[in-house]
């Protein structure tokens, strides 16, 4: 039998719930809104069919779910990197502790050279994609130094 914070948030039915941590103070803040939630009085028991989350709940979650192009720097390899995510610092972190065998661990300098939030996930693949065809360090370099540059490709890139 699965508690509603079991289904919501995919724990495991023998306990321990099994969230990575970012996502743990999300659990947190959905807790301490359930229990100051003023819809339910003391004595009714906790609703478990349906889940109403605070509204300023919906807010946290439009920021964690910002999607980005970042671009990074390694002085060592003087190579750029180039990529994408939702979250950039988990992502810095698994670049962090990559193995050697993959290109992102092969240096361990990697700062973050230029990064640029999109509207959604489609448009961060296509500009990411865009980028990387063009394979030049000079277009890389100048994403950063002309900004009218990454505005041109988000507008071109607005209907994805």
């Amino acid at each position: 039998h699965l508690t509603v914070n079991q289904r919501v948030l995919g724990s495991s039915p023998r306990g321990g719930a099994k969230l990575k941590p970012p996502f743990r103070w999300l659990f947190w803040l959905y807790r301490l809104g359930r229990e100051a939630c003023p819809e339910r009085s003391r004595g009714e028991p906790k609703r478990r069919s349906k889940i109403k989350a605070p509204h300023f709940m919906w807010g946290f979650l439009f920021l964690l779910m910002k999607h980005v192009v970042y671009i990074l720097y390694s002085k060592t390899l003087n190579r750029y990197y180039i990529g994408s995510s939702s979250d950039i610092r988990v992502r810095m972190q698994f670049h962090a502790t990559s193995p050697g065998y993959k290109f992102a661990g092969k240096a361990g300098d990697w700062e973050i050279f230029s990064k640029f939030f999109c509207e959604n996930k489609k448009q961060v693949l296509a500009i990411e994609k865009n980028i990387k065809s063009m394979k030049s360090k000079k277009y890389i370099e100048n994403l950063k130094r002309y900004p009218e540059m990454i505005e041109k490709l988000k507008n071109r890139y607005s209907d994805c």
